[in-house]
């Protein structure tokens, strides 16, 4: 599964090795969940909030699938407007 961050113009913004390890724990997390991405996306925002982020500026973005069982995430990307 991707997980990226963009600003607000669209470009991806690099993160730290140990924040991309950190946000991946988490989205293995969401994959063995029962759909509550919410709280998921959440934690995440809290990483990111640590690296300088602003937490009431970000926006999740879950792309998923439906499969017969249950919802497969495909990626989760956070818009963040840096304005």
């Amino acid at each position: 599964m991707k997980i990226q961050v963009f600003n607000i113009q669209g470009y991806q913004i690099s993160l730290p090795p140990q924040i991309k390890s950190s946000l991946q724990s988490f989205a293995l997390e969401a994959d063995k969940s029962a759909g509550n991405w919410q709280e998921i996306t959440d934690k995440m925002m809290r990483v990111l909030e640590v690296y300088g982020f602003e937490v009431e500026k970000i926006q999740p973005v879950i792309k998923y699938y439906e499969t017969k069982i249950s919802k497969e995430i495909l990626s989760i990307e956070f818009q963040y407007s840096d304005y």
